[in-house]
């Protein structure tokens, strides 16, 4: 399986996912024009990966300035995969960054939606400063 290495833009967020290690980075900004086109193919990498691999843990670290709703169910169902890998045994480790001027609540709003729907591997919600 071929690592993904996709430097972001102002639309797009950098993606560094290197499967041999388990190690999976998203962050920049994401409001791709089509998020189908952009996280389809990374989506179906993480499931290849979670079928496939022999790993014992997986790390994800989210660290977005900005994502639109489009971007944030591929996010979810990236985690989702995870979460499935979790529930059969599998170590998942999930680091997700938001803004410390969260003025909005969106990461109260957050936490609460992602706890109804991952049931094995809860993320850590950390600040940034």
């Amino acid at each position: 399986m071929n690592d993904i290495n996709l430097e972001g833009d102002k639309r797009s967020p950098t993606i560094r996912f290197n499967f041999q290690e388990g190690k999976f980075n998203i962050s920049g900004r994401s409001l791709p024009e089509d998020a189908f086109s952009f996280y389809e193919p990374i989506l179906s990498s993480i499931e290849e990966y979670a079928q496939k691999t022999d790993r014992n843990s997986t790390e994800i670290t989210i660290n977005l300035e900005y994502y639109n709703t489009s971007s944030s169910m591929y996010l979810v169902n990236i985690l989702k995969t995870l979460d499935d890998m979790a529930g059969k045994g599998h170590q998942v480790s999930i680091k997700w960054y938001f803004d410390q001027q969260d003025s909005e609540g969106w990461l109260d709003v957050f936490e609460e939606n992602l706890g109804n729907i991952l049931n094995h591997a809860k993320p850590e919600m950390i600040y940034k400063r």
